[in-house]
């Protein structure tokens, strides 16, 4: 029988005379829900429930005291540190360590801790900690932090006397506080007490319960199991054990449920966390309405929730979601931080109004799959022609005025306008204002994921009007920068609390929220190490042994508490669903929980009936780096390689083809491009386009001449106006000086004066008489083709040409890095495997050359100009070690282009993905 259900029976039988004067302590708000829910099927007539009570709650009732949350908090200890100007603290600086003190101050009351105790030896050690044999003088930082612990006392005090002038307080401080009033506090004569499904107490509790129980007569009901109660070492036990000594609790009361109930225990693993909700998916199809009540699913990732409910197949009709939820998990949470940062990152003027948006963040806004969505096809379209254009222009900042015509486009029949006022308040109204506007969206929508939304809207409401109020309440300056800050904060601390109608339909919920509730099927997600049991997190300024001092709870007790909960979730299911995820992440590696490996090692021994089974999700999803793409040359492929043959073929055309035929197909046969993309620096390929517009430029005035220093010199001297123009030719003017552009304007600068610096002793070992720059050239190449001969274009762009030691001499320039190694070739073959991408361009460049009459009777060089690199002057191509290109290895190169040309048409071999290539966005 399931615990809460014995626990209503029990009740009723012993107490059926006074349940209206009973009260029963639970451990959370959802247990009190399902033991309400099981008294009203279980009572034969019409009855007096019980008083059921949280902790939490009966806690508050006690010390007369409300609990308040952590925004409030965080303001009230924030108010409570002295000499805040003097050690120069601002709340956003104070965020960082505030609540990890917040967290530390509500352990040290519910332990019941002395403060002013722990606090002076915490000063003390640090003291210790810093001391040196030398008697060194301390650093400004450790006199701060000694300063620090010294106020740690004081500020405690401020705090709690603030807190209890308004009858408010922490958790923690309201049940030191139920714990020393206890005593004192004046029940009913006929109050009686049942207190049921607690598992680790900290100091208060025992103290209010132990009270309860002595003066009271109180009754306390555990739901511990002798699996892992008579193992010592077993953690799930580890405060079982404790309790069971402690209450002198009958031990026959201790359940035989892990042995007695079968259990059949499967183990999914899942390439990620978004493969676990298709699994889930799969098996809830199987699960009949009238189970799904007996069905939980646990997610022990809160972030898993989203994706599981959106995965929830139609057969499951009634859902009921129990869990705490972060709002930084939400989807509307990047709709605030891009707007905040659309604010934070704009030009403002001189009255701090807003006057330019910059570019990425507009994008980034428009870009969001909600703002999407409220945009409909019409606006989007308008949308994506607006951001080309911006594209095309490159702007980088945006008219603001601009930017909100386009945003009302999207709310045309909400008055949601974005204002010009960057002040902090004017920015959360606007917010306040967009979520009243997205509600409106959803209001219709009956379907779940829609109703959930709502409630992310709600709740960011909340924070808003939280952030409002304390920045009003803080009585400092607030800049936007800290605005954003602060609302960062308090939303990473804000927990949707989902609360669901209780025995009705298919029940999601956290593991806490599991605490003394059964089920006869259970699904748990996420069962990985370092999230079932957490991963170690030091947040807490108390040192180990100061809190193994004092008695405080250290990780190990924590993750016993884990512990408990997962084993006591399993005690009465017959059904177990472990879903993991192999998935490696830098911390947490994949690993499945030791839960599992637990389980695995000793279900047989418990039970022999109990089964255990591992198995491989195979996902529905593609692993990135995985092609299913092939292309046969079918005859509208054979009619665009025609197509392309005719119009020409470039040496990084054949390499394309070479490296990747599936990207050859996309980029080169039917022309698909990556969409153009504006960025804030000069990107790799238009910085190299400026820098060969500007060697253009600064030799234009010296082609047919021959090069000496003195032509160097003079060459140097224009390289400012001559550097300018050729950005230009990339860049609006206006944006190059600042920023990553400069960086990039100043790097150009380099790299071409390093250049010339070469150049100079370049032209003093050889006779250089520059030819011709950026020539475009091309021939006809005769290939066969299925059978007939047809003329191949081959085409190039030539950086440089010049005349060299009577030889005809072919430059590329190249901005990236360039290997010496990549333009050797021990052997020629005939064969595109002795090529590097750089041999094929040069030997093609080569072989063009040879057959333009002016240079048709002169000997052939070729060679690259790296400017990126500091020590290598110009690299010449060798062949067999030789410069000279010969006439027997252009005529074999030009055999090696045929047969790849062949190959192109060739219909017995698709054009796939290269695997020893990397994937291009079209290829995946």
């Amino acid at each position: 029988m399931k615990f809460l259900e014995k626990l209503s029976s029990h009740i009723l039988n012993k107490y059926h005379n006074d349940l209206q004067n009973l009260v029963v302590i639970l451990p959370n708000v959802r247990s009190r829900l399902f033991l309400n829910n099981y008294f009203k099927l279980q009572a034969k007539k019409a009855i007096f429930l019980p008083d059921l009570i949280s902790s939490k709650d009966f806690m508050e009732r006690i010390s007369g005291m409300k609990t308040m949350d952590d925004f409030f908090l965080l303001t009230t200890l924030f108010n409570s540190y002295p000499d805040k100007e003097q050690d120069n603290l601002t709340f956003d600086l104070f965020m960082n360590w505030g609540n990890t003190l917040l967290q530390d101050i509500k352990e040290i009351d519910n332990q019941l801790v002395n403060p002013g105790e722990l606090f002076s030896i915490l000063t003390d050690l640090k003291r210790l900690d810093f001391w040196s044999p030398e008697n060194n003088e301390l650093s400004t930082f450790q006199e701060k932090y000694l300063n620090f612990c010294s106020k740690l006392s004081v500020v405690y005090k401020d705090f709690t006397n603030e807190l209890e002038s308004k009858h408010i307080g922490h958790q923690g401080l309201i049940e030191r506080r139920a714990s020393e009033k206890i005593k004192d506090y004046t029940f009913y004569p006929e109050s009686k007490f049942v207190i049921a499904g607690f598992n680790a107490l900290n100091k208060a509790e025992e103290t209010v319960f132990t009270h309860l129980i002595q003066h009271c007569g109180a009754e306390i009901i555990f739901d511990f199991d002798h699996y892992y109660i008579d193992d010592d070492m077993h953690e799930a036990g580890y405060f079982a054990r404790k309790n069971l000594t402690k209450f002198n609790y009958d031990i026959d009361l201790v359940t035989n449920d892990f042995k007695d109930i079968p259990k059949e225990v499967e183990v999914y693993k899942c390439a990620t966390g978004y493969e676990q909700s298709i699994v889930l998916a799969d098996i809830l199809k199987n699960i009949k309405n009238t189970d799904q009540i007996n069905t939980a699913v646990v997610l022990s990732d809160e972030s898993l929730l989203l994706p599981v409910l959106q995965n929830i197949p139609s057969n499951i009709t009634d859902i009921n979601v129990t869990m705490g939820y972060s709002l930084q998990n939400s989807p509307y949470f990047e709709i605030f931080e891009s707007i905040f940062k659309l604010y934070i990152n704009s030009v403002k003027n001189d009255q701090e109004y807003v006057e330019l948006v910059y570019f990425r963040d507009v994008f980034r806004f428009f870009h969001l799959d909600i703002i999407k969505k409220l945009a409909g096809q019409v606006a989007a379209s308008e949308l994506e022609k607006w951001q080309n254009t911006v594209v095309q222009n490159n702007e980088q900042y945006i008219p603001f005025g601009t930017f909100n015509h386009y945003f009302n486009s999207i709310f045309k029949e909400e008055k949601v306008e974005f204002s010009a006022s960057s002040g902090s308040f004017a920015l959360l109204n606007l917010l306040k204002t967009l979520i009243v506007s997205m509600d409106k969206a959803l209001l219709e929508d009956e379907r779940i994921i829609s109703k959930i939304n709502r409630e992310f809207l709600l709740h960011h409401m909340e924070v808003l009007k939280q952030v409002g109020d304390i920045l009003k309440e803080i009585e400092e300056e607030t800049d936007t920068i800290s605005c954003h800050k602060i609302w960062r904060h308090y939303t990473k601390l804000s927990k949707v609390q989902f609360t669901g109608e209780p025995l009705k339909g298919l029940q999601i919920m956290g593991l806490l929220e599991s605490r003394t509730l059964d089920f006869d099927r259970v699904i748990i997600l996420n069962v990985n190490e370092g999230s079932l049991p957490s991963e170690k997190k030091v947040s807490t300024m108390i040192p180990n042994d100061l809190k193994r001092k004092f008695g405080m709870h250290l990780h190990k007790d924590k993750d016993a508490v884990i512990s408990y909960h997962f084993y006591r979730l399993l005690q009465r299911s017959q059904k177990v669903m472990l879903l993991y995820s192999n998935q490696i992440d830098i911390i947490k590696g994949g690993e499945k929980s030791r839960y599992i490996l637990q389980l695995k090692t000793e279900l047989s021994k418990i039970n022999s009936k109990n089964t255990f089974k591992e198995i491989t999700s195979i996902g529905p999803q593609i692993k990135p780096g995985k092609s299913v793409k092939i292309v046969e040359k079918t005859e509208k492929v054979e009619e665009l390689l025609l197509k392309k043959i005719t119009h020409g073929l470039s040496p990084s055309s054949i390499n394309n083809f070479l490296n990747c035929p599936l990207n050859f197909y996309f980029t080169e046969l039917i022309g698909l491009k990556n969409l153009p993309e504006l960025t804030e620096d000069i990107a790799t390929d238009k910085l190299g386009t400026a820098l060969h517009k500007t060697l253009e430029l600064l030799y234009n005035e010296h082609l047919n001449k021959m090069l000496d220093e003195d032509a160097i010199r003079t060459i140097q001297k224009k390289l400012p106006e001559c550097l300018l123009a050729g950005f230009a030719s990339v860049i609006n003017p206006k944006y190059l000086f600042k920023g990553k552009n400069l960086l990039s304007y100043r790097m150009a600068e380099k790299m071409i004066n390093r250049m010339l610096e070469k150049e100079i002793d370049y032209v003093k070992k050889n006779e250089i008489k520059i030819l011709q720059l950026e020539s475009r050239i091309e021939k006809k190449l005769n290939v066969i083709i299925n059978g007939e001969s047809m003329d191949v274009k081959i085409k190039g762009f030539i950086d440089r040409i010049e005349l060299k030691n009577g030889m005809i001499n072919l430059i590329d320039y190249k901005s990236g890095q360039v290997l010496s190694g990549e333009l050797k070739i021990k052997e020629f073959a005939e064969s595109p495997d002795i090529y590097t991408d750089k041999s094929l361009q040069l030997l093609t460049y080569a072989s063009i050359l040879s057959e333009i009459k002016e240079f048709e009777n002169f000997n052939i060089t070729a060679g690259i100009y790296p400017l990126k690199s500091y020590s290598d002057k110009y690299l010449p191509l060798l062949i067999e070690k030789q410069e000279i290109i010969s006439k027997q290895i252009l005529n074999g190169h030009d055999n090696t282009i045929r047969n790849i040309i062949q190959q192109m048409f060739d219909k017995n071999s698709m054009l796939m993905h290269n695997e020893n290539s990397e994937y291009c966005v079209f290829c995946q």
